[in-house]
């Protein structure tokens, strides 16, 4: 009786091919979802597929079959009626994922549960981690407070996750000054990484590919 649906699915996978890819994709569309996160693998230190990679264990595609993937993905995907509204997330249409727009648009959020983290009147907070301290009501949380700056960077580095991106305006409103000027984004627009539209500052198709260049700004 479940009619919406989110999956999660990786490509650059070791011994994964385009022809393994597009069965995945191929079941993907047979299953009638609504909503779909897409991610390129990523080898994080102290996993056991980084140590394998490192020991010659295993092999995973390179950087051109990688690229020829993200790109199987974004054609198969639109193709069988998802829109991109995020780097990594595709939905049909009316079904985008009210929960992490949240996180994206920058808006506050309480989290319940052991290691929950939660955003409210610029501060962030995390629950313990321990589950017999949590049984027994003891959260002992982790407080962040986040300063102007920081607030500044997070507007820009969740709202260039949409593929729509940052709303100057909005941004204007709520700190007062000129974001392309506080942040030297006119180098990026003059490399084609970003552009401007309808007051929007978004990611080009190129500069979606080279993002991570452009992350590193704020980070």
């Amino acid at each position: 009786g479940l009619n919406n649906i989110n999956i999660d699915m990786m490509y650059g996978l070791p011994k994964q091919d385009l022809t393994s890819l597009k069965n995945d994709l191929a079941i993907i569309n047979e299953l009638k979802i609504k909503h779909i996160s897409y991610y390129s693998l990523i080898l994080e230190d102290k996993t056991i597929l980084s140590y394998e990679l490192k020991n010659n264990l295993i092999n995973i595609p390179d950087e051109d079959l990688i690229a020829d993937m993200s790109d199987l993905v974004i054609k198969k995907l639109t193709d069988f009626g998802f829109e991109r509204y995020e780097i990594s997330n595709y939905a049909k249409s009316n079904y985008q994922s009210r929960h992490n727009l949240i996180y994206w648009n920058k808006e506050e959020y309480i989290g319940v549960g052991l290691g929950a983290t939660s955003y409210l009147n610029h501060k962030r907070w995390t629950n313990t981690c321990n589950i017999s301290k949590y049984i027994n009501g003891i959260l002992d949380p982790i407080i962040e407070k986040l300063s102007i700056e920081d607030e500044k960077k997070e507007f820009f580095l969740m709202g260039l996750r949409k593929i729509d991106g940052v709303n100057l305006a909005e941004y204007y409103n709520k700190y007062h000054e000129n974001p392309i000027l506080k942040f030297n984004l006119d180098k990026w627009i003059k490399k084609e990484l970003l552009e401007i539209n309808d007051s929007y500052l978004k990611f080009t198709k190129k500069g979606i590919d080279l993002g991570n260049i452009v992350f590193e700004e704020f980070i």
